[in-house]
């Protein structure tokens, strides 16, 4: 049986998911669950040694590896030989994808990215291609600040055009760099088409009428097979994934243009307008409208206004979360600051953004009444704050790595008073 896999989230940054760009610097100490990342992202290694799987192929890391995840990819860091320091960009890959090919194509090249860089995921650079990439990541640095320090400076003018053209300039050098070398891994032809390849095709083709016999003609596996592995990894049935993906998409097109809504509805393969609009108020929990005008025209400067009001703010989505209607515009309405600073005051004090603190605490008030109550599940979701059962049971799994169901049969709960519950 295949472990269930963490869905990250689509967003770039924690702080600002108008975003087409975030950086950070990590350390991994010690391998890590499997990962399906919604955001492509590049990982850069300067130290240490270990291994990856990516889409069920295992490859070395060193310094001076180059790492290129593509949404919907899996990613597992199996091993950890010396504990591995890296850069890692996240982007906005359907943005930076159309700008590629449209944009700054002139000679109208043809360009297939998805296909060449899933096919080389890691890339062992020489010392001077290293220095010439480190080079240019850090010059996306300086442009953008550092995530995870709260390090996010104004941006000067023209910086997403600037970011951009980095980010471009980077897949360039990606896919030159497999031209010049032989890749660490080299993929059998015979034997391309592996299980985790099945996300990567459903993003790729969201917009076409997707159905489980075409994935299991394409992927020689049953319909059965097909589905019973994507819920295995994902903890969502095949509709559930497919749907994740296309918001995902639609998010991006509403953040980062100016397409109407009807034909967002169109290129992600919904019937019509409405059915759109009524599924993405459904996942999000705001219309497409409403998170144009939030996302579009943000307001990047971070003007605090004294200590306190962070504790103000956190008392306040304390009393308020299990509203089902409750919305990060609210907070920011109330206390009469931005949305982007009401994320960095709880990733300051919190270390979580809006979104990530909701669902902590439902989900968390969610175990409580699962143990210690005989509620029904769709009954305990609409109580902490969801609209739906799927909802909540998508949000547990991320956090609890099961199932509600599974959860109620297999833990104890033990109250302030010491009184244990089971089910």
């Amino acid at each position: 049986m295949h472990r269930l896999a963490i869905l990250q989230d689509q967003y770039i940054s924690e702080q600002d998911k108008s975003k087409l760009c975030s950086f950070d610097s990590e350390v991994i100490e010690h391998p890590t669950k499997s990962l399906i990342h919604q955001a492509a992202r590049f990982l850069f290694i300067n130290k240490g040694e270990g291994k990856i799987i990516i889409n069920e192929k295992e490859y070395e890391l060193h310094p001076h590896s180059w790492i290129a995840i593509l949404p919907w990819e899996i990613s597992t860091i199996t091993e950890v030989v010396k504990p591995l320091q890296f850069y890692k960009i996240v982007y906005n890959f359907t943005s930076i994808n159309n700008a590629l090919k449209t944009e700054y194509n002139a000679d109208n090249e043809y360009i297939s990215l998805i296909n060449t860089i899933s096919k080389n995921p890691v890339l062992e650079l020489n010392y001077k291609q290293y220095v010439q990439i480190k080079e240019k990541i850090e010059e996306v640095k300086e442009e953008i600040g550092v995530e995870s320090i709260f390090d996010t400076h104004n941006l000067g003018s023209y910086s997403s055009v600037l970011v951009t053209a980095k980010i471009i300039e980077l897949l360039i050098f990606y896919y030159r760099f497999l031209k010049d070398k032989k890749p660490i891994f080299q993929v059998d032809e015979k034997n391309v088409e592996t299980n985790d390849n099945i996300f990567k095709y459903i993003y790729s083709h969201s917009s076409e009428k997707i159905t489980l016999e075409k994935l299991s003609k394409i992927f020689y596996m049953s319909e059965s097979a097909v589905s019973k592995y994507i819920q295995e990894i994902t903890g969502l049935t095949f509709p559930e994934t497919l749907n994740q993906i296309r918001i995902g998409k639609a998010v991006d097109f509403l953040t980062h243009t100016d397409i109407a809504v009807s034909e967002i509805a169109e290129m992600l393969g919904y019937v019509d307008a409405p059915h759109f609009c009524k599924t993405f108020l459904n996942e999000i929990g705001i219309s497409a409208n409403e998170y144009r005008k939030i996302y579009r025209h943000v307001d990047n400067v971070y003007a605090r206004k004294g200590k306190n009001i962070a504790y103000k703010v956190l008392d306040y989505i304390y009393s308020e979360y299990v509203k089902e209607t409750f919305s990060i515009q609210e907070v920011a309405n109330k206390f009469d600051i931005s949305i982007i600073e009401v994320n960095r005051l709880l990733l300051f004090h919190v270390e979580r953004n809006f979104d990530s603190l909701i669902h902590f605490l439902r989900i968390n008030k969610g175990c409580e009444l699962l143990l210690s109550s005989d509620a029904a599940i769709s009954d305990i979701a609409v109580e902490v704050g969801y609209n739906n059962s799927k909802t909540f049971s998508l949000n547990f799994v991320k956090l609890k790595g099961m199932t509600p169901g599974a959860f109620r049969k297999a833990v104890l709960f033990q109250n302030a008073d010491g009184v244990v519950f089971s089910k």
